[in-house]
């Protein structure tokens, strides 16, 4: 799994946030969210602009995260 994966599986967990749950926010089936985390199915940019949405965070905040930058 790539790093930003961790990152956005890190933060699911800390919110407390089921991948059913954000499957939900996202409009996709959870199997697509999960092979998307477990890295069997490349995160594109559009699906990446909804995952973040679903998970109301800025755009740039898992890139800069796997990154180990902060905001």
């Amino acid at each position: 799994m790539s790093k930003m994966l961790n990152v956005v599986t890190d933060h699911m967990v800390n919110n407390n946030l089921t991948r059913e749950d954000v499957a939900k926010k996202c409009g996709w089936p959870e199997s697509k969210l999960s092979s998307i985390l477990n890295g069997y199915q490349k995160l594109n940019a559009a699906d990446y602009g909804v995952l973040c949405e679903a998970l109301e965070v800025p755009y740039d905040c898992f890139i800069k995260q796997s990154k180990g930058v902060h905001s």
